[in-house]
């Protein structure tokens, strides 16, 4: 998946389709963009979410 398609499919809901909700809620209380900030460092801002927007 590359970059565009990422940030529109990049949210909750999806990352619990992925069964990724545990480590979600354990290390970053639930936030998809906190997550998205520690796995690539201050690549995306918030805006840049489907979310967000």
């Amino acid at each position: 998946m590359d970059e565009k398609q990422l940030l529109k499919v990049f949210n909750q809901k999806w990352l619990i389709k992925q069964k990724l909700w545990t480590p979600l809620k354990r290390y970053w209380k639930g936030s998809p963009y906190e997550m998205l900030i520690a796995l690539y460092s201050n690549r995306f801002s918030k805006n840049m979410l489907k979310g967000y927007i």
